[in-house]
């Protein structure tokens, strides 16, 4: 199971369902399989959270060795870790990340729902807003005119 593929799909899912439109039910009914795939998301990011502190734990003793008895296998053995714990690394980065906008659609969806009163969070409430926020997060603020450019007088 590729799990990045999985996470996109459901997050595009619930997305598309808060653009649509729904009945309270619906909206319900999209919240209690949010919910359980948040949670078991969660669970997963918990796990790599474990073994990426695992990894650093190996390194550091493995560089530890290498460094009072230097030889090939050790150097090898420091190194494979390195690149093991920033795999790791990179992946929990991204499943925390995803959490993390996942937090806003189950906010999202609890206030269609009527579970959160109005005036309570500063979550946006339509999939709408979270699109475009993060649409404007993704794009890179535009470049002031540096002074002193050649051409311009002002160097």
């Amino acid at each position: 199971m590729n799990i990045k593929r999985y996470m996109t799909s459901h997050e595009t899912a619930v997305k598309k369902h808060l653009l649509e439109g729904a009945s309270v039910q619906e909206y319900e009914e999209q919240l209690r399989h949010h919910l359980r795939v948040t949670r078991d998301m969660q669970h997963e990011r918990l796990i790599h959270l474990l073994v990426t502190l695992a990894f650093g734990l190996f390194l550091v003793m493995s560089t530890g060795i290498a460094l009072f008895r230097p030889c090939r296998q050790t150097i090898v053995l420091a190194a494979l870790f390195l690149v093991m714990l920033a795999a790791y690394v990179a992946h929990y980065f991204y499943l925390e990340n995803t959490i993390q906008r996942w937090y806003q659609l189950t906010d999202s969806l609890e206030r269609l729902c009527g579970s959160v009163p109005d005036g309570e969070s500063d979550v946006p409430c339509t999939a709408q807003t979270i699109v475009t926020k993060k649409t404007s997060e993704m794009m890179p603020p535009a470049e002031e005119p540096k002074e002193g450019r050649k051409g311009t007088g002002k160097e």
